[in-house]
């Protein structure tokens, strides 16, 4: 079964340190059973382009308006995101939904924007520390799994992050993320493929990975490290 590795490297290395970054990844090797997703800020997307095209990794984009073009200071839609060379776009990450208060009807019209642009939608759902620790997760993920996939028929993967794991270290035990991505499959005719996300390292990938209903990682912090990067794709590659 094909595996997403997605590296999201938010507001870092926007600059030649990234550049740089990108130039390494382009030399690694990945199998024709793991597609490679590296996002990085909208700066560098141009210059990305370039170093990617002739290498095993894809790039994405962390955002994009539900908009095609107009009056939208500050926002970028995804006919430019398609331009600058993405083939997929990250939407509805916790850290949209809480600083910019996005809403999942929001993220669904995004991700059927980015569709139209021939982008692949990532659509991230997950609850808050004060949500889990009240026993509300699977309520929580059900109004946004419901709200936020699009009403139409298009592919997507939907990534599963609990907010409270994100950059913290601290991540569910496994029969959690098995027991909340079986209730996201559940919610499907057709279940697209589910990633994990939240403070993913080498050292857990493999475990990650082997968890039912699984099919890949959104990488945060750890994807703007190349030794980390390089030796959670390649213990991805091994399960």
């Amino acid at each position: 079964m094909e595996k997403f590795i997605v590296g999201n490297w938010k507001m870092n290395l926007g600059d030649d340190e990234g550049l740089d970054l990108l130039k390494n990844l382009s030399q690694l090797k990945i199998n024709d059973r793991t597609t490679c997703i590296i996002s990085p800020p909208f700066t560098i997307l141009k210059a990305a382009q370039k170093i990617l095209e002739n290498s095993s990794i894809f790039l994405g984009a962390q955002d994009c308006s539900t908009e095609e073009k107009g009056a939208f200071t500050g926002e970028i839609s995804p006919y430019m995101l398609k331009m600058a060379g993405c083939t997929s776009v990250i939407v509805g990450h916790s850290e949209r939904r809480k600083h910019h208060r996005e809403t999942s009807d929001m993220v669904r019209k995004k991700a059927e924007k980015a569709n139209m642009f021939g982008l692949l939608p990532i659509i991230c759902v997950g609850e808050t520390l004060a949500e889990y620790e009240a026993q509300e997760t699977l309520s929580v993920l059900k109004s946004q799994v419901e709200e936020s996939v699009p009403h139409k028929d298009i592919p997507f993967l939907l990534a599963y992050e609990p907010v409270w794991s994100i950059g913290t270290g601290k991540v569910p035990k496994t029969e959690e993320i098995e027991h909340v991505c079986a209730f996201i499959a559940n919610l499907f005719e057709i279940i697209p493929p589910i990633l994990y996300g939240g403070s993913v390292s080498p050292d857990n990938i493999a475990s990650i990975l082997k968890i039912n209903q699984v099919n890949g990682v959104l990488v945060g912090g750890a994807s703007i490290n190349f030794e980390q990067f390089k030796k959670i794709i390649n213990n991805a590659t091994q399960v």
